[in-house]
């Protein structure tokens, strides 16, 4: 008889109760999630910007990036984007302070090695894909390439790095195998290159 009788007690003391009785009113606080482009080890080059991405659960957050304890630059927006010119490649630190939450991490900020890549074939059989032979490359100023066949005679040459050869020889594509390329090309800081090698055209 005594254990009904707890029961009824506690039933009655839940149902005669309100919520905001039992549990006291709660808000979600603000959170923020954030990325930076290339990860905390960034390099960019010269006059570009490093981009740090943040999203928020509530209002925008303020943002101070740090050198050496001492603020460079700040913002106060949902996406950050860092001038490269102030200050130099350095290792920082990115604080967030948002209304009810603060986080930070470091970043590594350098400059990226200038490159140039070039393919060893191609394949100009209509599919769209590798159409086209021509070097790639970062931080290009100037740029010569020529295509040769075997002989030596000379097929085609390009001063854009955005034309490359089609395979093809006064509008018809020369036949299938190995070619020879070379290419001089000078980076933004008036370095010069040279490189030369084979190329294989295949369907």
């Amino acid at each position: 008889m005594k254990q009904l009788f707890w029961i009824l007690s506690i039933s009655f003391f839940f149902a005669s109760c309100k919520k905001e009785e039992i549990l006291a009113p709660c808000t979600v606080p603000d959170t923020a999630v954030f990325t930076v482009t290339g990860g905390d080890f960034v390099c960019i080059f010269p006059y570009k910007a490093v981009v740090v991405n943040i999203s928020t659960q509530g209002s925008d957050a303020q943002i101070l990036w740090h050198q050496n304890s001492q603020i460079v630059d700040s913002g106060n927006s949902k996406v950050f984007e860092y001038n490269s010119y102030i200050p130099s490649y350095n290792d920082y630190t990115i604080a967030i302070h948002g209304a009810t939450y603060s986080d930070s991490f470091n970043i590594s900020v350098r400059r990226c090695e200038p490159s140039l890549f070039v393919p060893n074939s191609f394949s100009p059989n209509g599919d769209g894909i590798n159409e086209t032979w021509q070097p790639a490359g970062t931080e290009i100023k100037e740029i010569y390439f020529e295509i040769r066949d075997l002989k030596g005679k000379h097929l085609y040459s390009s001063v854009d790095i955005k034309k490359g050869w089609n395979g093809r020889i006064n509008d018809r594509y020369t036949q299938l195998g190995t070619y020879f390329y070379f290419i001089k090309w000078r980076y933004d800081d008036c370095s010069e290159h040279e490189r030369s090698g084979k190329l294989l055209l295949q369907l």
